[in-house]
């Protein structure tokens, strides 16, 4: 019993150890938690799984990428359009994000929220790259942003 307690101790020390190793760079814990969370090149290197936002994939690429929340309404994020942002803007984010890939690429988008009882259209990004067929869906989409553009 003591054998364990004391090999528990040990990794939790080494956990400690590596989490303020990880911390070095920062001089301000609101930038490290921002690194953790959004990601940063110097954290994205090696085996593994690496979880990162689109800005912070920029520049790096990976053996296989999984790109999710394809879902009209979060990619592109209309939200975030309404305060300023444009469709272009988006679609060069969603041009980053499918460039990533050196070998495999995995696009996902879920066509209901079986929690929020929610129905989701596909991205109208996957539309225009011809990976979902242009359905009525897609055209309430498009003629939604005519009259916006108007």
């Amino acid at each position: 019993m003591k054998n364990k307690k004391q090999k528990h101790s040990l990794e939790y020390r080494e956990k400690i150890c590596f989490l303020l190793e990880l911390t070095k760079p920062y001089k301000e814990h609101e930038r490290f938690l921002n690194a953790m969370i959004l990601g940063s090149s110097d954290l994205t290197q090696g085996e593994g799984v690496n979880l990162l936002s689109v800005h912070g994939s920029k520049g790096l690429e990976y053996k296989e990428v999984y790109v999710v929340d394809l879902m009209d309404g979060r990619f592109p994020n209309r939200k975030l359009m309404q305060r300023g942002g444009s469709l272009d803007e988006e679609r060069r984010l969603f041009y980053v994000s499918v460039t990533r890939a050196k070998d495999i690429l995995y696009l996902s988008y879920a066509k209901y929220d079986k929690v929020k009882k929610q129905n989701f259209v596909a991205s109208q990004f996957l539309y225009e790259a011809g990976l979902v067929p242009k359905d009525e869906a897609y055209r309430k989409m498009a003629m939604q942003d005519e009259d916006k553009e108007d």
